[in-house]
Order: C-alpha cells, then sequence, then structure tokens
C-alpha cells in the first residue's frame, strides 16, 4: 500500500487532478471504533527533501502496530479541497472561533478562559486570529503563527485554543492564532490530503492519546505519531512539526467521525454524496434511534448533566457503544 499511496501523492503533485482513490478493502468488517484518519499537505506537499518512503512506512507501521484495518485509501487534492471550502468545513469550530473570537466561544470555554486568567471574560481583550489580523494589518498569516508558535497555549475546548500575547502595549487572549496560516496551507496547489478510513477495537481515549498524540507534538505521548514525527523530523526530510503542521488528523470522537467521513468521502463534483445510514457509525444509530438525527449532523449544542456543550464535545474520546448509550437518553 505504501508505494500505491506514494505514487498518487506523486501524481498530484506533477498534474492536476481531483480525487484519486488508492485502496479499498470491501471484505474485512469494521472494529468497534471508527475513525477517519488522513496525512496532511506537510507531508504530501512538492519537496526535494521530505523522504516520503520513511514518512508512509512509519505511519503504517503504527497503524498496524495499533491493530487498525485500513478499509480504503482515497486522495482528495488541494485544488478540490479549495473549490469545495472542504477545509473550512473540517475546521468548523476551529474556523468559527478565530473568526468571530469571543462570540464563538461555548459556554465551558469561556468559563475556563475565566478560570485560567482569574478575571471574567468582559475584563479581557479576547481575539480570534482572523480579527486580530483584521486590527493589526501589520501581520500576517504566517507572521501570526510565528507568534504562536513562540507562546504557550492552552485548550479550553474541542477546537478552541488560547494564547496571552502582547501586541504593542495591549495584552491579547488570542484564540486559535495558528489557524489562518493551516487554512491557507490546504489549499496550495500541488498539494493533497490522503484519506484513511481506518476501524479496529482500540478505545477512542487510547487512540487519541497513544496512536495519534496530542495536537501540539511537544505535549504528545512518547510512542505516538505526532511525537515521532516531531523526534525524528531531521532524518524524515520535514522542516516543520509542531502545532500547525503536525502531519496527521484523526476523528476526536464516534459522531465527528461520521461527519468527516460525509464530508471527505462525498464526491461533491458529480454530486454523489453519501448517506449517514451507511457508514458503521451511522447504521448503530439507526438501529438505537430509528435514524441519524440532524443535530448530530450540524454539531448543536445540548444541555447534558446541567451544561451546555456541543455533541462533538460531548462524545468527544466516547467509544461507539458509549456515545450511542448517551445519544439514546437525549430528544434529538
Amino acid at each position: 500500500m505504501k508505494n500505491a499511496i506514494k505514487d498518487a501523492i506523486r501524481s498530484a503533485q506533477q498534474t492536476p487532478c481531483r480525487t484519486m482513490p488508492i485502496y479499498r478493502d470491501e471484505v474485512t468488517p469494521y472494529g468497534l471504533n471508527n475513525w477517519l484518519c488522513f496525512i496532511k499537505p506537510e507531508i504530501t506537499r512538492p519537496s526535494e527533501t521530505i523522504n516520503l518512503d520513511a514518512i508512509l512506512e512509519l505511519i503504517l507501521d503504527r497503524i498496524a502496530a495499533f491493530g487498525f484495518t485500513i478499509h480504503s485509501a482515497t486522495l482528495l487534492s488541494a485544488d478540490y479541497l479549495r473549490d469545495h471550502r472542504l477545509i473550512k468545513q473540517h475546521y468548523g469550530v476551529l474556523d468559527d472561533v478565530a473568526t468571530k473570537g469571543k462570540a464563538a466561544l461555548s459556554e465551558a470555554a469561556a468559563e475556563r478562559l475565566e478560570a485560567l486568567y482569574g478575571q471574567p471574560l468582559a475584563n479581557l481583550k479576547v481575539m480570534g486570529g482572523f480579527e486580530l489580523l483584521d486590527a493589526y494589518p501589520f501581520f500576517n498569516a504566517h507572521s501570526l503563527d510565528c507568534l504562536w508558535q513562540n507562546q504557550e497555549n492552552v485548550k479550553l475546548a474541542g477546537g478552541t485554543y488560547v494564547e496571552k500575547v502582547r501586541v504593542d502595549l495591549e495584552t491579547i487572549y488570542l484564540l486559535n492564532g495558528f489557524h489562518p496560516k493551516q487554512l491557507e496551507h490546504f489549499t496550495i496547489s500541488g498539494r493533497s490530503i490522503v484519506l484513511l478510513d481506518l476501524s479496529g477495537d482500540l478505545s477512542w481515549a487510547e487512540s487519541r492519546r497513544h496512536f495519534i498524540g496530542a495536537t501540539n507534538p511537544l505535549k504528545a505521548e512518547e510512542g505516538s505519531l505526532r511525537r515521532l514525527l516531531l523526534e525524528q523530523k531531521a532524518a524524515l526530510g520535514l522542516p516543520e512539526v509542531s502545532q500547525s503542521f503536525n502531519g496527521v488528523h484523526l476523528s476526536a470522537g464516534p459522531v465527528e467521525a461520521l461527519v468527516e467521513r460525509l464530508r471527505f468521502e462525498s464526491d461533491y463534483d458529480s454530486g454523489r454524496m453519501i448517506e449517514p445510514g451507511s457508514l458503521p457509525f451511522g447504521q448503530q444509530l439507526v438501529k438505537a434511534l430509528g435514524h441519524v438525527p440532524d443535530a448530530l449532523l450540524s454539531n448543536e449544542i445540548v444541555t447534558w448533566e446541567g451544561h451546555h456543550t456541543s455533541i462533538f464535545d460531548l462524545t468527544e474520546e466516547m467509544d461507539s457503544t458509549k456515545a450511542i448509550e448517551v445519544l439514546s437518553t437525549m430528544r434529538l
């Protein structure tokens, strides 16, 4: 499979394309959980230094070591991603928070921010990454990302990160300052992502902690994929491995994985859209609830144990069976 993936990536670098099927296994049954993993453009971009063979071998070895089955592999080009705005959709919460700042904070994220800095939200100058670019035009996506990489960030909630920064004489609580460059990075012609439809019986929490690792590779567990990419970046020919460029994505929970598979595996050029009930977690939802609720697909805010939270945040790192159990108690 390594050579097939490498050939697809090389082809996309050299010749304009849209999507490219690489591999499909229609025989092996799905395991307990079903993730969408994808290889990011910092690995697939045209480069004289990136050791694509070694990187793909590392990724596939770790997938095998954790007992995952690869059910399919598909390449999506940067042009296709840009034309259908798939990355803005994929990073929906990240993008919303970077665009709207304080107004986009969930209740839990706002409470965490206040607790972190010991002040009410009203007393803090909170700005999203795109808001800061608008307010301070001497910054661009690249320089803002450099500022972000030189500070310590804290995760407030799913898709919501904060750093305390100084710009001129002002203290700003910056939200998702890495995202403007991240978005730009995915849509440069010649780049691509490679989707890997994975399943297995590993718990979701273990897959996130030990297989893929934390979003920031510096904070990722020893032996996790993102940490290994960081530790081996010189040998792999990667100029940067960081929170913004961590090499690989893995779905945060079963509902998010379902939505991601629908988003990335549907064919927008031809208009062939995947039905939610045709995917493994969608089938579990239909069996338990009789349908796949629209509230799940739109990541609505729900009340759980007295708190308002998004469905993605609620089900983050839950195994599929636990998520079904929790969702079955709600009126969706």
